[in-house]
Parts: structure tokens; C-alpha cells; sequence
């Protein structure tokens, strides 16, 4: 996501180049001959460029893009190839000794390495898969632990730990079951907040979700890639395993337990205070809801979900509803105890 004014999402112009144009583009700044396929994307003009030396996401973004984001962006991943070569991340490929060449126009090029792989939600949901994505979860703490940028990255609607100020947004929820569901998990987020500025802070992806994380199709426990840090920022690292375990209870039906199992997972790489797990919870109910939220008032606003996938928020209502049954006032303990 295009972050570009606090806590609202905007759709700026994203450049009209074609898939020919992208493919002589990308052999004059890098010395690359392929055939580029044009991809999906909210704000950037995105395509696979297909070479013989192997294939390359070539994204062009737009020149209204926060420089700052960019940087921070850029930072992070070349930090990670530093530091944890291992991790499945995109590469930066550079023009000339630069990262991020502009065109004349003011637009933005990078080009990455492509990471095969089908993404989390096309696998099936098991304990053995739960365990992986919360281990998985904390590498990618660890791997930022060290990492820091003058940007913090804070001011848009993704902040998790700022959800609350999406309350207004919930009047946009045409269902009123669906309305109590999201005030809940608002009203969970709000108890929580003395425990949130208390807690370890620190760079964290933000957005291990099902579309972002890629797998082998062959074992679902083999991860091939983490993708898109376009809503990486500065808040409490606990947060990242909140958004991964959210997006994983989609097809759980005992969430308590796949969130006990992850939570185990990513305390055995990274290592949690009882009061950073207490509010886990809280967390991932704010943010299954807040993504329902957004989805509503961009179809109030614009009749358009845009890039969000229907069948994903059928999903996202199911899970949110599976967790608000539980007792959201026990289950911190029970998280507690699975941590050691």
C-alpha cells in the first residue's frame, strides 16, 4: 500500500506504461532482455520480467511516492540481504549503482529477484504449518531487530496499534452482527492500550498475510518468500506475530489453539514478555477487523473493494467471529502459559 497522508488510503496515478515499454525499460537500465508480463497493483505498475538469466518483479511506482517510504523500504531489504541472507526476501538489483533509478517523469523503478511459490491461503491449514509461519514470524523480528530508519512509518490506516481510530469507519458495515463483531474487537484493542506503550518496539514487516507469504507447493512447511514491505513501520515487534496469526486463522475453526501454537513457535526464536503476549489477543482481532473496516468504506465511498478479495473477507468475518467467542479476558493466560 501507497502510504501518503495518516490513516487514509490513496489511490494515486499509477503510470500508464505498457508491458513492451517495461520490457525496453528494463534492458536499458539493467542490461536485461526479457519479456515482461504485466501484475496486478494498487498503486504501482507491476510486472514479472522473464529472462534467461532467471525472472525479476520490475515495479514502477508513481512520482507522487514518499520518498521517505521508499527509502525505508529499500533500507530494510537491503539490511535483511546484510544480515539474514538466508530469508526468502525480494533482491534489489541495481542500475548503475543505484537502487531506485527515476525516469524522467519523476516515476521510480526497482527491480527485484522473483520468489517462486503459491501463496499461504492455497495450502492447507495445518499444526505443521502454524508452527513454521510463527517461527518464520520471528526470523523476520530478528532480522530487523538491528535495523532503524528516521521514518518511522506510522502515520496510515495499517498501524495497527492506532486501529481505534477506525471506529467511525464501522457505520460503513451495512450488516449490524458484523458491526458488534468490529466494535468488540475495537473495544479488546482500547483495554489494551496501557500494556501497548510498554512493550519492546521495533521495525517489523506488518503484513504476513495470506497473499504475502509464498510456500512450495510441494510442503506447505517449506516457505519460499515474503513479499511486499510496503506497510513495514516502527511499533511493537509483538505486532508482527499478530498480523501472521490473523491472516492464518481464515480456515481454523479452534483458533485458540492455533494461536497457542504459533505463539509457541515464535517465543522459541523470539522470545516474549508475559505482557507483549497478554495483548496478542487484542491485537489480532483488531486486525481482522480493521482490514473489514477498510473494505466497507471503500465500497461506501467507491462501490469498488478495489484490490481486496471478497471471498477473503467472508473469511476475514469468519475468523473474527470463531475469536470474539472466545474469552478474550482468559485466553491472554492461556497464551502466556504456551510461551514457556
Amino acid at each position: 500500500m501507497l502510504h501518503m497522508q495518516p490513516t487514509r488510503e490513496v489511490t494515486p496515478s499509477i503510470p500508464a506504461i505498457s508491458a513492451e515499454d517495461a520490457a525496453r525499460l528494463a534492458q536499458t537500465a539493467y542490461g536485461i532482455e526479457g519479456r515482461a508480463e504485466l501484475l496486478p497493483g494498487e498503486c504501482d505498475r507491476n510486472f514479472r520480467l522473464r529472462s534467461a538469466g532467471g525472472d525479476y518483479i520490475f515495479k514502477i511506482s508513481p512520482a507522487e511516492y514518499d520518498p521517505q517510504l521508499l527509502s525505508l523500504h529499500v533500507d530494510a531489504l537491503n539490511h535483511i540481504a546484510r544480515t539474514a541472507p538466508h530469508l526468502p526476501v525480494p533482491k534489489l538489483v541495481q542500475s548503475n549503482g543505484q537502487d531506485v533509478p527515476r525516469l524522467d517523469d519523476g516515476s521510480y523503478m526497482r527491480l527485484m529477484t522473483w520468489l517462486e511459490g503459491i501463496p499461504v491461503v492455497k495450502a492447507e491449514s495445518t499444526s505443521a504449518l502454524l508452527d513454521r509461519v510463527g517461527s518464520f514470524a520471528a526470523e523476520v523480528v530478528m532480522a530487523l531487530q538491528s535495523f532503524d530508519h528516521p521514518y518511522a512509518g506510522t502515520d496510515t490506516a495499517w498501524n495497527l496499534t492506532q486501529a481505534v481510530s477506525l471506529r467511525p469507519d464501522i457505520a460503513h458495515i451495512r450488516d449490524a452482527d458484523r458491526q458488534a463483531l468490529a466494535q468488540g474487537a475495537l473495544d479488546a484493542l482500547e483495554r489494551a492500550q496501557p500494556a501497548l506503550v510498554e512493550i519492546p518496539v521495533q521495525f517489523i514487516h506488518n503484513d504476513i498475510h495470506h497473499h504475502n507469504l509464498l510456500v512450495s507447493p510441494d510442503d506447505a512447511t517449506q516457505i519460499t518468500g515474503l513479499i511486499d514491505f510496503g506497510d513495514m513501520m516502527r511499533v511493537p515487534r509483538v505486532v508482527e506475530l499478530a498480523v501472521a496469526i490473523a491472516h492464518q486463522l481464515y480456515k481454523i475453526d479452534n483458533v485458540a489453539e492455533a494461536m497457542k501454537i504459533m505463539t509457541q513457535a515464535f517465543c522459541r526464536t523470539c522470545p516474549l514478555s508475559p505482557k507483549e503476549v497478554q495483548t496478542l489477543p487484542a491485537l489480532v482481532a483488531a486486525r481482522l477487523a480493521s482490514r473489514e473496516i477498510m473494505v466497507a468504506r471503500r465500497l461506501a465511498q467507491s462501490g469498488d473493494a478495489g484490490s481486496y478479495d471478497g471471498t477473503i473477507s467472508q473469511l476475514g468475518w469468519g475468523a473474527l467471529r470463531r475469536l470474539m467467542l472466545q474469552d478474550l479476558d482468559r485466553l491472554p493466560a492461556r497464551l502466556v502459559e504456551a510461551r514457556a
